[in-house]
């Protein structure tokens, strides 16, 4: 997954109400951190919304709108 990609999928999980245990394993899963990664990424971009979210998110980065996120700092 790019970092474009990322980004735009970080954005989106901010915005839904998870607890940071459920945030910190939905960015592992959507990472790829496990053995279903590629199929993760096929079910996501299957998904319209979610491909306007990454869409958005890399219009935002060709702007220079964007924020570095190391993701293990969001744990701390």
């Amino acid at each position: 997954m790019t970092t474009i990609a990322l980004n735009g999928l970080w954005a989106y999980i901010q915005t839904l109400n998870l607890s940071k245990r459920n945030r910190k394993w939905l960015a592992e899963k959507l990472m790829g951190c496990d053995d279903k990664a590629a199929d993760d990424t096929e079910y996501i971009n299957s998904s319209p919304a979610m491909l306007d979210v990454i869409e958005k998110g890399r219009k935002e980065i060709a702007e220079g709108n964007v924020e570095t996120i190391v993701v293990d700092d969001l744990w701390k």
